[in-house]
């Protein structure tokens, strides 16, 4: 099950980094090294015009325990 207030604290600081830093940033999820898309028009354009850029992307561990294998990500 998903934690509703860590999910909302993510979102959050995933919104300061955003303006601080931009709409596509880096931040460490442990080890690996993840670019956030932050906004819709930088997620359309990363999955619609260069979504043959961006298929095949392998799954972080943390991510697939949080949502349960159900395909849904931060909104």
């Amino acid at each position: 099950m998903i934690n509703v207030k860590t999910c909302c604290s993510l979102c959050s600081s995933f919104l300061k980094l955003s303006e601080k830093y931009g709409p596509v940033f880096t931040v460490h999820l442990g080890p690996r090294k993840v670019v956030v898309l932050y906004g819709y028009d930088v997620v359309k354009e990363a999955l619609v015009d260069q979504g043959d850029d961006f298929s095949g992307r392998g799954i972080l561990p943390l991510i697939e325990k949080l949502f349960q294998g159900t395909g849904m990500s931060f909104v």
